[in-house]
């Protein structure tokens, strides 16, 4: 077999794993997925993701890649099969391809894109409030509009991320935030960027409804841009509503992005007017 990679495209329901990465003594989706393999492939392998999601966090596309083990000779239609069906019912392998040795699920991506579900109080049945953080009455969608505005762009984005362990740079380039409504009151809020350093979208998502709800003002929002240090203005949006849908890879690899289209009506998007 002359493939040295091999690129996986899976989906996860996040209320079943504590987060993406390996944790001692907890269930998450790399300790499954990497049992999985071994259970296939009868060696340990090593992961690695295109973005790690948070306690709660779902994945509707997911990438992750290995060196190929080549312990067994399984074509693509056999590895994602096998895979679908060790992994449990949380987890679906959408897709295997065969690549080669650039490529990298991390490092190769130029794009994540991810959604946040928000729901007017009262227009979802209790069952579905694990999917749609409920806000207590309609958003001002203009005020948020405005304040997006200042989302989109390079810039620094300390004041909205935990700080990186290892002093990693907090500057990120957003190339789009966009509002579609969903049937009913449901809205999503879809931002799309290079990459997102840690809690980036569960703060921004948080403002913007602060903002839309007339609990924090715009101006105060634009300052917090050149802050160097957290701010602790709003709480955390939670968990739950949000995931990753799609990811997006450069040539020679643009084939195996995501194949993906917004769901809605498109109210307003802003748009990084200097991104590449």
């Amino acid at each position: 077999m002359a493939f040295e990679r091999i690129a996986v495209e899976f989906s996860y329901d996040g209320a079943s794993f504590f987060g993406y990465a390996r944790q001692s003594n907890q269930v998450t989706v790399q300790g499954v997925m990497e049992e999985a393999l071994r259970t296939l492939y009868g060696i340990e392998i090593n992961t690695v993701v295109a973005g790690r999601t948070d306690r709660g966090v779902h994945a509707d596309s997911q990438f992750m890649s290995f060196d190929n083990p080549r312990t067994r000779d399984l074509d693509v239609g056999r590895i994602r099969r096998s895979l679908d069906r060790l992994c449990g019912d949380a987890i679906s392998v959408r897709a295997v391809h065969f690549v080669d040795a650039t490529f990298h699920a991390r490092f190769s991506a130029v794009a994540r894109r991810y959604r946040y579900i928000l729901a007017t109080e009262g227009s979802i049945a209790p069952y579905e409030r694990h999917l749609a953080w409920e806000v207590p009455r309609s958003l001002d969608i203009d005020a948020a509009y405005r304040a997006s505005m200042f989302i989109a762009g390079e810039q620094n984005f300390a004041a909205f991320c935990r700080k990186d362990p290892n002093g990693g740079s907090l500057w990120r380039r957003v190339s789009d935030v966009e509002l579609y409504r969903r049937e009913g009151s449901r809205f999503a809020i879809e931002l799309e960027a290079n990459a997102f350093c840690h809690q980036m979208i569960r703060s921004l998502v948080a403002y913007l409804v602060a903002i839309g709800l007339g609990k924090f003002a715009e101006e105060d929002f634009a300052d917090l841009f050149s802050n160097s240090d957290r701010a602790n203005g709003v709480d955390l949006a939670p968990p739950s509503p949000l995931a990753l849908v799609a990811v997006r890879y450069p040539e020679p690899y643009s084939d195996i992005s995501t194949k993906y289209s917004p769901i809605g009506e498109l109210l307003w998007s802003v748009k990084d007017v200097n991104g590449g």
